[in-house]
């Protein structure tokens, strides 16, 4: 266990000797390989192709790997890859770009519990909101508050061809159904189709559903199809592509419907699409804080005739502020490769030993007029260092 705890200070053996375990399973290795061919199908257009092989997929019963690569989180919906690609950075860079919480959290657990946060040399988010949950465990450790990740992503097709296939559907309706948890609750069925069909039908060309990988073969899905709905999905969890289709499908939408909370609700206010929030019951009624969530989403999102209030408005924004970030935290390129550029130059003036990083954030950001990376770093701990 010393040697163990002795090895995760230092960065940098830390993650060659996670991703040696990650890929010397050969389970993991036929996880990554089916991966890597299902994230090559275009699951917006063809559908069925991606629903077959997912099926194939969840017959084999291959698992998603319990033995996460350095970075974990960071990996999911291909994140990690649109936000290299935005600041114009080499992939190869993976130790040095922060640890992403995956999606906004609305559950008690914190977020510290699920990203290993003591041993990444910084993290990364898209609100303010949980940031004090990571400087109650370590005051020194960097947070990057990103803003909605979704500005990060290139869209997945052409303007063209996004204009041929919008015009094809003229105006949409974006159906989310709540989803599963690979490793967690199993989906269940909600009212989300009836109301869908009472009370917003009428007012689109098209139903567009989108639906999660996990839930490929949802009962739901065969309701909506028997409707004549079109349904897409953004891809598999793993999938280098998945943030780019999201993007993508909701551009198409003019209007968004949902029957649960989500990291979607963030994502669609971003692209300044309507949100209606059809659920009336938390999904987690022992769930204090999810619940009291939920209770503010649902009075903010929810709206009997499809029209907002002034007040609903304001709710919403303050949400979105405080969950997503808003605008005012979004980074332009030059401030994201600043932050990779400022935590390599941290790993190595540090020899990768996390426990000396402190030392260099104060060498470097307790000075006024510091240069713009230093800044950024400086922003990232918690202010209580520098009182």
């Amino acid at each position: 266990m010393f040697f163990l705890n002795k090895l995760k200070t230092n960065v940098l053996l830390y993650s060659m000797a996670k991703n040696a375990i990650y890929h010397i399973d050969p389970k993991l290795r036929q996880y990554e390989s089916l991966s890597l061919f299902i994230s090559k199908i275009d699951s917006i257009t063809d559908f069925k192709c991606f629903q077959c092989q997912m099926k194939l997929f969840k017959q084999k019963s291959i698992t998603m790997p319990k033995v996460a690569r350095y970075g974990g989180e960071t990996y999911h919906y291909g994140y990690y890859k649109e936000l290299t690609k935005y600041a114009k950075c080499d992939e190869g860079r993976l130790i040095y770009i922060p640890a992403l919480e995956h999606g906004v959290r609305f559950v008690t657990k914190p977020w510290s519990e699920g990203s290993n946060i003591k041993y990444s040399i910084s993290c990364a988010c898209q609100g303010p909101g949980r940031i004090s949950e990571v400087y109650s465990i370590c005051p020194w450790k960097p947070v990057f508050v990103l803003g909605p990740y979704i500005h990060y992503a290139t869209k997945y097709y052409s303007p063209e061809r996004e204009q041929t296939i919008k015009s094809k559907l003229g105006k949409v309706l974006l159906v989310f159904p709540s989803h599963s948890w690979e490793r967690g609750e199993k989906k269940t069925e909600s009212s989300l189709f009836d109301i869908v069909y009472k009370k917003y039908a009428d007012y689109y060309d098209t139903i567009l559903v989108c639906v999660y990988w996990n839930d490929i073969d949802a009962p739901i899905i065969d309701l909506f199809v028997k409707k004549d709905a079109t349904i897409v999905s953004a891809g598999f969890r793993n999938d280098p592509s998945f943030i780019r289709r999201l993007k993508t499908i909701i551009s198409l939408a003019d209007d968004v419907v949902l029957d649960d909370i989500g990291t979607n609700i963030g994502f669609c206010k971003y692209m300044n699409k309507p949100v209606y929030l059809e659920c009336s019951s938390s999904r987690f009624p022992n769930d204090k804080y999810f619940t009291e969530n939920f209770k503010r989403f649902h009075e903010a999102f929810f709206s009997y005739n499809r029209v907002f209030t002034e007040e609903q408005l304001f709710q919403q924004n303050r949400l979105y502020e405080f969950f997503w970030g808003g605008k005012n935290f979004l980074k332009t390129p030059d401030e994201v490769k600043d932050i990779f550029d400022v935590l390599k130059e941290m790993c190595i003036e540090s020899h990768y030993n996390i426990n000396k990083m402190p030392e260099f954030i104060r060498k470097h950001c307790g000075r006024t007029n510091i240069e713009r990376r230093y800044k950024l770093l400086a922003d990232a701990v918690s202010p209580s260092v520098w009182q």
